[in-house]
């Protein structure tokens, strides 16, 4: 059932994740082919340095050691087609070493976004192809860090031998890979998923997805533009600014959603969890809050029901620094 492949593989990409803090490689035998493709970005010589399944052993044995490792997924999305399926997912992570005699600590703070191609076989679900691409922070345990990963610089470079991002988005967002999938999510899920569409496709540039992904008469004055002069807008802006960073991440989480009695609206309670650089000050990570997650922005956004699919309508973010609780055991941040 189309359902219960959904949940495998899901909860097979917890697993995958898992494996970062407990370098157990052997693990991977249930999660990967024996031909998994691998381009990860931090790959110390080449995006396909990693590109086999020793390099992916290689990567979750040598992850970075650190006192404290917190993981947290969002925009997670998963489309099935068949006995294939494909998903993407921001994947937040803070490294923190304890320091003696001192409240603070020592951190990194950075994202992984993975792309993953999945296939069913007698063994169940597992990965035929792996995309990661590690997006550095801020911290400083960078320097430790780049002694196994490479990050490059902050800016896209046109340059021969530039490093490349590991996931193009025409070909690695599920919303391309896989464009007719299966009907198995709740309305809650749909809901999420139209976020994850939206900034992942921010993320890589697919304006197509991000168009999409937004309702046709967001912000628009329909009387002097007409519609679709929202979304014209806001995807030209964006386009435009983006083009110089190497890398972005937008996950966002969802506290809570109310919706209307014939579900055709919805008003999410939602916290942006990392990469917003407008930030007016750092987050400081201490003996007392290492267990306590935080986030940069919090707000709300809004979804109508258009043309039979969920899409972003209106929202309101405020910039700040947001204590939200322990982080999940599942990994999965999202309250709902």
């Amino acid at each position: 059932m189309p359902r219960i492949d959904y949940d495998e593989i899901k909860g097979k990409f917890a697993e995958f994740v898992e494996t970062w803090k407990t370098k157990d490689s052997a693990k991977l035998d249930g999660l990967v082919v024996p031909q998994v493709s691998c381009l990860i970005s931090a790959a110390p010589n080449a995006n396909d340095e990693w590109d086999k399944l020793i390099g992916i052993r290689h990567f979750v044995e040598t992850y970075p050691k650190t006192d404290v490792l917190q993981l947290a997924i969002y925009c997670y999305a998963c489309r099935l087609n068949g006995n294939e399926a494909q998903m993407a997912a921001h994947v937040i992570c803070e490294s923190l070493n304890y320091v003696d005699g001192q409240e603070e600590m020592d951190a990194f703070y950075y994202a992984i976004i993975a792309a993953a191609h999945w296939v069913k076989s007698d063994e169940g679900w597992k990965m035929d192809e792996i995309r990661l691409d590690v997006y550095p922070f801020i911290g400083n345990l960078r320097e430790y860090f780049e002694q196994t990963w490479y990050f490059g610089s902050k800016l896209a470079e046109a340059v021969d031998g530039v490093r490349l991002p590991a996931i193009v988005g025409e070909y690695d967002l599920p919303w391309v890979r896989l464009p007719e999938a299966e009907d198995v999510l709740t309305e809650i899920e749909q809901i999420k998923e139209a976020c994850a569409k939206k900034f992942l496709g921010a993320d890589y540039l697919v304006n197509d997805l991000r168009i999409t992904a937004r309702s046709k008469h967001i912000t628009t004055n329909a009387v002097r533009f007409g519609v679709d002069q929202g979304r014209r807008e806001l995807v030209s802006a964006l386009r435009y600014k983006r083009q110089r960073d190497r890398y972005w991440a937008h996950p966002y989480r969802f506290e809570d959603i109310e919706m209307n009695e014939d579900m055709t609206r919805a008003i999410c309670r939602i916290y942006r969890v990392f990469g917003w650089k407008q930030r007016n000050h750092e987050y400081v990570w201490t003996r007392s809050n290492v267990n306590i997650e935080h986030t940069c922005n919090c707000g709300y956004q809004e979804f109508v029901k258009e043309d039979g699919e969920w899409r972003v309508a209106d929202g309101y973010l405020k910039l700040g620094i947001y204590e939200v609780g322990p982080y999940s055991e599942t990994y999965y941040g999202d309250k709902i």
